[in-house]
C-alpha cells in the first residue's frame, strides 16, 4: 500500500491514470474507496490523485475522542432506498470508526476562515450535491460555489449524500462532461 509522509502523519493514497493531476476528496466518516469510481471515469484523461484524510480509513488514527458513528442520520436515507448501498458505505464508515477528531476543526494557520480564502482558489471548481441531502449542506455547497469564482454548481435530483456512489452513471457523465468536454466542431 502506498503512503506518503505529510507533517508528521503517513497518509494512504492512490494514483491512476496519465495526464494532468485531479485531486479527489472524500468526506467525513469516508475514506478514498469512496472516490474510487470517479477516480476510474476519469483516469484515461487525467493522473487522478485520491487519499485518505487525517483519521480516516488506512492513513490512521488522529488526536482526540472517538466518536459514535451517526449512521442512522438523514444523510442515509437515500441510500437506505437502494439496495446493498447502505451496508456498502457503513462498511467504509466502519474503517474510519477509530478516526478520533474528525469532527474538530483545527485553527487556521492563516488566521482567517478557510471560507474567507475560497475567493483565491484558481482551479476549475465543480461542486456537486444531490437535492435530498440536508438543509445545511445544500447551503455550504451554495456557499462554496459563490465564493469560488467560476465554480459550477451541480444538483442531482432525487440524490442524497453519496449521490456517485447512488447513481453513479448519470453523476460520473456530468463529471467527465466537466472535466473532458465534447470537442466543438467547427462548421
Amino acid at each position: 500500500m502506498p503512503y506518503a509522509g505529510v507533517n508528521g502523519q503517513r497518509l494512504y493514497y492512490e494514483v491512476g491514470g496519465d495526464g494532468e493531476a485531479l485531486v479527489l476528496l472524500h468526506g467525513a466518516l469516508s475514506d478514498a474507496d469512496m472516490m474510487e469510481a470517479p477516480a476510474t471515469g476519469l483516469a484515461s484523461g487525467f493522473r487522478t490523485v485520491r487519499y485518505d484524510r487525517r483519521g480516516h480509513g488506512r492513513t490512521g488514527e488522529a488526536p482526540g475522542p472517538v466518536r459514535e458513528l451517526l449512521v442512522p442520520s438523514a444523510a442515509f436515507d437515500a441510500a437506505r432506498d437502494r439496495d446493498g448501498l447502505e451496508e456498502r458505505l457503513q462498511r467504509m464508515f466502519l474503517r474510519s470508526a477509530k478516526a478520533a477528531a474528525r469532527f474538530a476543526r483545527a485553527v487556521s494557520p492563516w488566521g482567517e476562515p478557510q471560507a474567507a480564502r475560497l475567493s483565491s482558489v484558481t482551479a476549475r471548481t465543480a461542486i456537486f450535491v444531490g437535492d435530498r441531502d440536508g438543509t445545511d449542506r445544500l447551503r455550504c455547497a451554495e456557499a462554496i460555489a459563490d465564493g469560488i469564482p467560476g465554480a459550477e454548481l451541480v444538483t442531482f435530483p432525487g440524490l442524497g449524500r453519496f449521490l456517485h456512489v447512488e447513481e453513479p452513471r448519470p453523476v460520473m457523465r456530468r463529471l467527465t462532461d466537466f472535466f473532458l468536454p465534447e470537442p466543438t466542431i467547427e462548421r
